[in-house]
């Protein structure tokens, strides 16, 4: 442990290198850690509690590149009620920087955390991509009706993990796969995918891949999900992508909390099914806003979040600039 004996006058936490010029002459390995990080192992250790330790690489960025520690980008925070007691599960995100794709933020943190203390402190949840020293990036996180937290990913900064949803055990210090969605007969792996699940359990996760797909589980992925037809939007928007290669950036899979029939999904405009996603003989989704507002409600392009009244699912608020409504969606 690097502790503060007094003896250097810019002594810091943090902790230093250790080892020799020749890795093979070193024959005892050694961990070192901050004072911080071993003063509260020790507090532990005091207290007869139980600690588990893992390792990890010094940085996952490639050399040249530039990495700022603890800067995320949170893609999804739950709340789960565990008998009582507040968890809070954030999603944090690895990007580089918007004017410097060499300069990354988190990138050695990013992943999965927990807090049972009111974010007082935090501990991470392995969420590693299956013999890998890299995570998967999560990308939505959602509770089922049964209260178990599931996950779904986006490409991380290595362009790997997108497009996989995973369960969490049921104290949430581990994960397991269920899916993965895959194109070109398996040969890639689907990036940005947004997860929803339905107040009945079914599961819908809507995924950028070539260009873009939806699919449904009504048996938590036991058997291979089925593909849903996807929207057809109006007036330029190809039938087969209604989020006009803007798959990445708006991207949004919601269902109405007291009507597991009524799902909504949105890319450049909102739609809009009453039968679950599914229709035999016709689109199962009606479109009902638009970006111009021709023959539509207008509402700006680009949809990225949406979020229903606490007490009444009639009243909805749209993320693009930001649209509020208690009728329009329920046309």
């Amino acid at each position: 442990m690097n502790r503060n004996d007094g003896s250097q006058e810019n002594w810091n936490s943090a902790p230093i290198t250790m080892g020799g010029s020749n890795a093979e002459d070193i024959s005892i390995p050694s961990v070192m850690i901050s004072a911080t990080d071993g003063t509260r192992l020790k507090s532990k250790l005091l207290n007869n509690e139980t600690i588990n330790v893992s390792l990890s690489l010094e940085t996952l960025a490639s050399a040249g590149r530039t990495v700022s520690p603890g800067i995320f980008y949170i893609n999804d925070v739950v709340i789960r009620n565990n008998d009582g007691i507040s968890e809070v599960i954030i999603a944090a995100g690895v990007s580089s920087h918007r004017d410097d794709t060499n300069h990354l933020f988190g990138v050695d943190d990013y992943g999965i955390w927990k807090s049972t203390d009111n974010a007082l402190s935090w501990d991470k949840v392995p969420f590693n991509i299956d013999g890998s020293a890299y995570s998967y990036q999560p990308m939505d996180l959602e509770l089922a009706p049964n209260n178990k937290l599931w996950a779904s990913t986006t490409s991380n900064h290595r362009g790997s993990g997108g497009g996989t949803i995973l369960v969490a055990n049921s104290d949430i210090t581990a994960f397991s796969t269920k899916h993965t969605i895959t194109y070109n007969d398996g040969a890639d792996v689907a990036r940005r995918t947004e997860l929803e699940i339905a107040s009945n359990g079914d599961i819908y996760a809507l995924a950028a891949e070539n260009p873009v797909t939806i699919i449904k589980s009504k048996d938590e992925f036991a058997s291979a999900p089925t593909p849903l037809t996807l929207p057809i939007g109006s007036n330029g928007i190809p039938a087969d992508d209604f989020t006009r290669g803007q798959s990445f950036y708006d991207l949004l899979i919601e269902s109405d909390p007291n009507n597991p029939e009524t799902i909504f999904v949105g890319g450049i405009d909102l739609f809009k099914s009453t039968s679950a996603g599914e229709n035999a003989t016709a689109n199962p989704w009606n479109q009902f806003t638009q970006w111009y507002s021709s023959n539509y409600t207008y509402a700006h392009a680009d949809q990225h979040n949406m979020a229903f009244g606490n007490y009444d699912s009639s009243k909805k608020i749209f993320g693009n600039c930001l649209l509020y409504t208690s009728d329009a969606a329920d046309e």
